[in-house]
């Protein structure tokens, strides 16, 4: 870097300067400032609203660059190294890179894992008294020891880190405790016996229940809401999940689920009708010793049932006789016919399947069977 020094100037020796010397000294401050090959240290830059900075080179940036308004750039910005655009992305438009989202979003992102390499970020211990179960303690497997920090993003895409969070205490019998953190809140909030929705649209009906949550797809980032039976509206609400536990009788040890890193159940590059969860696509497979019969309906009424565990479902359609309108719904999504357009006749046989269901979907069936298979 030449930066121009003092001496390269006409300077006053011993006599007085001409002229001429003036003009030097003024014709080389010009071509400093014009000719377009010296450098110029300063520490700081002021550029009035009328003006502008126009840069036919490159900018190297070593600290903070801090934009309170836009930046447009006409050519390539490139971000080497491990270096990421920080904020919530909302002014970021027609932008090509390499990784769009540093960090999946709603989810936890990093944390403690166990020696099969599965997130395992929760544990308990049993609180007793006169030798009985009356609760338990859960801790977190997070800043202390050999556990580490954990790294979570918030639907809206922004990420931070957990360095330590306090205990809480669970006291009731069969029931689903839901585990959320927040960026910097050093608690965790738990809910019991909720149900998640990852869709574009409200959900509606039985489903509109204080406390259930909703992640919004509709959006351009995802949003986070939870219903309010107060307020009477599903509101934002940006936390993350993290896992659950999960009571029978308090005498029985609970089951301890950390949600998979950098999954969040929905994929951020596929907005669609059919939510297709990359956890299952990649990772869940029927357990084909589970299967059992769960819907059996052969006459013209029909019947439900609700899926008591995750896993996937088939079903048989047949015509031992005569014609019938045969119809199958997963929570009330005809999968097949209607009883306006689809007949079976004769012994006419029909077996389709197998689709992934969760917890708490609803089987319908007329003229039809539905099996069940667990995970494996």
């Amino acid at each position: 870097m030449a930066i121009p020094t003092i001496s390269d100037l006409v300077l006053y020796v011993n006599k007085k300067l001409t002229g001429n010397d003036w003009n030097t000294n003024w014709r080389k401050l010009i071509n400093w400032l014009t000719d377009g090959k010296t450098d110029i240290k300063v520490k700081s830059l002021e550029i009035s609203a009328e003006g502008g900075l126009i840069n036919n080179g490159s900018v190297q940036q070593s600290g903070n660059l801090s934009i309170d308004g836009n930046i447009t750039a006409s050519g390539n910005i490139t971000i080497s190294g491990t270096g990421i655009f920080t904020g919530n992305g909302s002014g970021l438009y027609n932008l090509t890179a390499a990784k769009m989202f540093p960090y999946v979003p709603w989810c936890i992102n990093s944390g403690n894992r166990n020696v099969s390499g599965d997130g395992d970020l929760i544990r308990v211990t049993a609180i007793t008294s006169d030798d009985v179960i009356t609760g338990y303690t859960v801790d977190f497997n997070v800043g202390t020891g050999t556990y580490g920090n954990i790294g979570a993003t918030s639907a809206s895409g922004e990420h931070f880190t957990i360095t330590s969070l306090t205990s809480e205490t669970i006291s009731s019998a069969n029931t689903e405790y839901f585990i959320f953190v927040k960026k910097g809140e050093t608690f965790v909030t738990i809910l019991e016996n909720i149900k998640f929705f990852r869709q574009k649209i409200a959900p509606t009906g039985d489903d509109v229940v204080n406390n259930y949550v909703w992640l919004d797809t509709s959006c351009e980032s995802l949003v986070c809401r939870k219903y309010s039976s107060t307020a009477g509206e599903w509101e934002e609400w940006d936390y993350v999940p993290m896992g659950k536990i999960v009571t029978t009788s308090l005498s029985t040890a609970p089951t301890i689920t950390t949600f998979p890193f950098n999954q969040n159940e929905y994929s951020v590059n596929a907005y669609s009708d059919v939510i297709t969860t990359i956890y299952d696509k990649a990772t869940k497979y029927p357990n084909y010793a589970s299967i059992r019969q769960v819907l059996n309906v052969q006459d013209n009424g029909s019947g439900t049932w609700t899926v008591d565990s995750d896993g996937w479902v088939v079903a048989k359609m047949v015509a031992n006789f005569g014609n019938f309108d045969t119809v199958i719904k997963i929570n009330n999504v005809s999968i097949f016919g209607d009883v306006a357009n689809r007949v079976l006749s004769g012994s006419e046989q029909h077996l389709v399947g197998p689709y992934p269901v969760k917890t708490g979907d609803v089987l319908y069936a007329h003229w039809a069977t539905f099996w069940h298979f667990t995970n494996r």
